[in-house]
């Protein structure tokens, strides 16, 4: 039972750190020692057109605003003054990655500013959520270069293909003629 026990311990190990297998911050750790990091997501950002009946407005930084009918929220990055109306003004999704926001949503500010009548997007600009494991791992097997043998680079090669899903290899131990961990 012992032995199962740490066998079993042992596989879990390799497992664990296989890029085949690996997961969340195990993954981002293989990829480390490769010299990769993982994507992170990009904000969506808003073009909104800003109507106003009273100039000028003044909005702070990191004024949030937010989608009618979501929880979406956006924000200006800097601090910003509305001389005109109607004006326009970009804004910063607060969460990475793609919200379902389109051209002629309507926001409110999550701040009463009584002097703006209406605010409506005029432009979007999609966000990217966070790389997944899954695209992070298909990035690590297609650096072949990083690989000092052929085997590395073959195994990384066939893991591209459509379908495959694990790949291995046997070493050559009984032929005393070819090199132990030869391609051959």
């Amino acid at each position: 039972e012992l032995f199962y026990n740490c066998d079993m311990d042992g596989l879990n190990a390799y497992l664990q750190l296989n890029l085949n297998t690996a997961t969340g911050v195990l993954l981002d750790y293989i990829a480390f020692l490769r010299g990769v990091t993982r994507k992170s997501g990009i904000n969506q950002q808003i073009t909104c057109k800003f109507t106003s009946t009273n100039l000028p407005v003044f909005l702070s930084a990191g004024t949030t605003f937010t989608v009618l009918n979501t929880d979406y929220k956006y924000a200006n990055k800097n601090a910003t003054t509305l001389i005109e109306s109607p004006q326009n003004l970009t804004l910063f999704s607060v969460d990475e990655g793609q919200q379902d926001v389109v051209v002629g949503d309507l926001l409110e500010s999550d701040i009463f500013i009584p002097s703006i009548t209406n605010i409506e997007v005029i432009a979007v600009t999609k966000g990217v959520n966070v790389e997944s494991d899954e695209d992070l791992r298909r990035r690590l097997f297609a650096i072949t270069d990083d690989f000092l043998d052929t085997l590395g680079a073959t195994l990384s090669a066939l893991l591209l293909l459509d379908g495959v899903t694990k790949v291995g290899f046997l070493q050559n131990e009984d032929d005393p003629t070819v090199p132990l961990n030869s391609t051959e």
